[in-house]
């Protein structure tokens, strides 16, 4: 699952510079106590990729627009809808919590 994750993330990332023209800026801690630093690119990534996943576009569109410095291009967005859809936050459904037949077993080697 992670590698998957980091596999879409990076052809955002990719895109998203492409259509910016330049890299997205990164914060780089030069010890533990900087850790919690976020760049403002950062920020407004995750920011759209939170939007992304419970699919309120009014949020993404301002937050792409942002992120590419007013050129976005198609490419950036499919690759965001494409994480976003394979990583949905939507709310959990009654056919996977609570009405399967699933049983926890002990097994024994």
């Amino acid at each position: 699952m992670g590698l998957s994750i980091a596999h879409l993330l990076r052809k955002l990332v990719s895109e998203l510079a492409k259509c910016r023209g330049s890299p997205l800026e990164c914060f780089y801690p030069k010890d533990r106590a900087e850790l919690h630093y976020i760049s403002h690119d950062e920020y407004n990534l995750l920011t759209m990729l939170y939007h992304m996943r419970r699919n309120e576009t009014a949020y993404v569109h301002y937050l792409t627009e942002e992120l590419t410095h007013g050129k976005v291009g198609s490419k950036a967005v499919k690759a965001g809808w494409t994480f976003a859809k394979r990583y949905s936050a939507g709310a959990i459904s009654s056919e996977n919590h609570g009405s399967s037949n699933a049983k926890l077993r002990v097994v024994r080697q």
